[in-house]
């Protein structure tokens, strides 16, 4: 089941209208209220965010000389530079097209274990090894499945509707923070 077509998220809506439904507490009010043109409604939900913060955590092997990857490693890992998120946010906001829901991700999500891989390549670190779900499950519990799901987000919008990404690719953008 974790193979790398596993799960395609799309820009349906659908974690906008939830969103919606539980802010204001009723779907009804959602459901029948009337929206004026005026309003422009736009949620970006977006991936596993890159940043020193985040790298910090997902990184903490690194500093033993080791990298592990989740389960079999085959599973999508989705991920964002952080300056691109930032960018996506004002590019949404300016830009009149787009409504709904935008998925804040990078147009080429890796595998988990492929990520592991170009993170060890960049910090020098030679022995990478998988970290089977039952010793997952034992640390972490039950969030184990999730790490050992994954999920591909395409950003179909912000592609249709010609965002420039600036760190699309994993590599540049793993560098990018890294070095700072």
């Amino acid at each position: 089941m974790n193979t790398l077509d596993i799960t395609k998220q799309k820009e349906t809506g659908q974690a906008l209208y939830e969103f919606i439904c539980n802010t204001v507490n009723s779907k009804d009010t959602f459901l029948f209220g009337t929206i004026p043109d005026t309003l422009k409604m736009t949620a970006t939900q977006y991936t596993s965010l890159l940043n020193q913060g985040a790298l910090k955590e997902m990184l903490a092997p690194f500093k033993f000389k080791i990298g592990v990857y989740q389960g079999n490693g085959k599973q999508w890992f989705s991920w964002i530079h952080i300056n691109d998120i930032v960018q996506l946010y004002i590019f949404a906001l300016q830009n009149n097209k787009i409504r709904g829901a935008v998925n804040g991700s990078s147009p080429y999500p890796v595998s988990n274990r492929k990520f592991i891989e170009t993170t060890a390549g960049l910090k020098n670190v030679k022995l990478i090894l998988p970290v089977p779900e039952f010793i997952l499950k034992i640390v972490v519990g039950e969030f184990a499945k999730n790490l050992c799901t994954g999920q591909r987000v395409e950003p179909e919008v912000a592609l249709k509707e010609e965002f420039g990404f600036n760190f699309p690719e994993l590599k540049p953008a793993l560098e990018n923070i890294l070095k700072s």
